[in-house]
């Protein structure tokens, strides 16, 4: 249900901030980020939880050298663009 919202708000952007107020047209780029957190807080906890409800807890660990592993590369890749 959330991810349904997040796409209707993503797709009709520009025409809710237009009906919100007009001087807020060019903040719709960054409407997407936004809402992009609530969306994956609420994936990554109900993933805690049913890790931890169905006591496989060393997923934990590879879930977090997975993410961390992503975070390092997104770094590096953004960091080498920087230098250009």
């Amino acid at each position: 249900m959330l991810t349904l919202l997040f796409g209707f708000i993503v797709l009709f952007k520009d025409q809710i901030i237009l009906i919100l107020s007009p001087d807020y047209k060019n903040a719709a780029i960054i409407v997407p980020f936004l809402m992009f957190y609530p969306v994956m807080y609420t994936l990554s906890e109900t993933t805690r939880i049913g890790i931890n409800f169905t006591r496989k807890t060393y997923f934990n660990i590879l879930v977090a050298g997975v993410v961390g592993g992503v975070n390092v590369l997104g770094n590096f890749c953004s960091f080498q663009d920087s230098e250009l």
